[in-house]
């Protein structure tokens, strides 16, 4: 079905119809993005201490990266070494036979 073209005929346009300047809708997406952040508990009103907080997550997120990368390595270590003395332990008992 193909949109009409004729609304702007009905008697109720004008009533109903209304066309938002630049500044308010400005006006409402900046009230919109301040309602967001506050239902998520970030306080817009200081962006400052926002890009603190943010940054205080960013170093978090990395340091956990960071362990989680040494956690593997160190894990690949005491593996290889457990495995190398397993195998001279055995290499040993043969030439001892």
């Amino acid at each position: 079905m193909a949109p009409r073209d004729d609304y702007r005929e009905c008697p109720l346009y004008e009533l109903h119809h209304q066309y938002l300047t630049r500044d308010e809708i400005d006006d409402v997406v900046r009230r919109t993005v301040k309602e967001t952040l506050t239902s998520m508990g970030i306080d817009a009103a200081d962006p400052i201490e926002m890009q603190r907080d943010f940054q205080t997550l960013r170093d978090w997120r990395r340091a956990g990266g960071a362990i989680r990368s040494k956690g593997i390595m160190t894990l690949i270590a005491i593996l290889t070494a457990g495995a190398l003395g397993a195998l001279w332990i055995g290499v040993k008992s043969v030439l001892k036979s």
